[in-house]
């Protein structure tokens, strides 16, 4: 009989994974192929360029691939930002947007360059125009490129779906909010049945999230059964339950009016079964390494070039692809 398996994980935050030069997210390279394109990724100083796009205090990371010829010094861009609904104005100067300050940096031979801002207290929900002037002459007529970002103020997030590896099919059950809230976890029809009160939920990981996640599998002989049950939270009181067999067949629970994104390995039809069932929209397949997981599988959910975990319904979500 296989022995079951459940392995509970109370993380602060899974740890980034570490890919090839090229293909890791959180870079130019990886976020961008055009010349002449720029996407803008909100975050916190602490987690680097992770995709967060939650209102308080806030850097703002600019992947940008300049257009040819390059000199390799060091060099900048103009960014101001705006309600989505309108456009860039030709030149800088003449834009009527707020003034976004970035740093300095050295682009590569190909073009890509990447730039972020100082901590700013960022306080406007909905979506938001990045208008970037590939440029350090405020007034020169140059084509701007933009990048569209939706801000949220608070949010919570649950999942429960299935978790396929070696061993066999299991329950993932994954919580994320940007506020504290009380977790009470469950398991039922394999005998014992257990009950976990985890109390009220107040630190955050290094990405700013409030996250626990649980994989659950079943021994032979019952098929196991899992119940999250949440309060308190952004989202209210709400509580999720599924066991293996649903998992299996392809069963999504959701709460929270969010999109969760788990960052774990998944085949690539659940990825994109995952973002679709939560009102957000695929969108590319972008290859990126990580040692150990196998050809094809999705591994790490990125928008605007950026890990992202938590994200408004309605964002387009790239798929990080193991090559192969």
């Amino acid at each position: 009989m296989r022995r079951a398996i459940i392995l509970t994980l109370a993380l602060a935050v899974l740890s980034p994974a570490a890919a090839s030069a090229v293909e890791v997210p959180g870079t130019a390279q990886f976020a961008l192929t055009d010349r002449g394109t720029v996407a803008v990724a909100p975050g916190f100083a602490s987690a680097g360029s992770a995709y967060a796009p939650v209102t308080g205090r806030r850097t703002f990371t600019v992947f940008a691939r300049l257009r040819a010829p390059v000199l390799r010094r060091p060099t900048t861009v103009l960014v101001k930002h705006k309600a989505a609904r309108k456009g860039c104005a030709a030149t800088y100067a003449a834009d009527n947007g707020t003034r976004l300050p970035v740093g300095v940096g050295v682009p590569d031979r190909a073009g890509y360059l990447t730039l972020t801002s100082r901590e700013v207290n960022w306080r406007r929900a909905g979506r938001h125009r990045f208008c970037v002037w590939l440029t350090t002459k405020p007034r020169a007529r140059v084509t701007p490129a933009s990048s569209i970002v939706r801000f949220y103020d608070r949010g919570t997030g649950a999942l429960q779906l299935a978790t396929r590896d070696e061993n066999g099919t299991g329950v993932l059950t994954y919580v994320a909010s940007t506020d504290p809230h009380t977790l009470t976890t469950s398991s039922f029809n394999c005998p014992p049945d257990s009950s976990t009160n985890w109390g009220l939920r107040t630190r955050p990981g290094a990405y700013g999230l409030i996250e626990y996640y649980s994989f659950s599998y079943s021994p032979d002989d019952c098929v196991r059964g899992v119940t999250a049950a949440v309060t308190g939270s952004t989202a209210g009181d709400f509580t999720l339950s599924m066991d293996v067999a649903q998992a299996a067949a392809g069963a999504i629970n959701q709460a929270g009016g969010m999109c969760l994104l788990p960052n774990v390995e998944e085949t690539l039809s659940d990825a994109r079964a995952l973002v679709a069932a939560q009102g957000c929209r695929v969108g590319r397949r972008i290859p990126a390494r990580k040692d150990g997981i196998a050809a094809g599988r999705v591994w790490v959910y990125t928008v605007n070039g950026a890990r992202a975990s938590l994200v408004p319904r309605g964002t387009r979500v790239d798929l990080g692809v193991q090559p192969g």
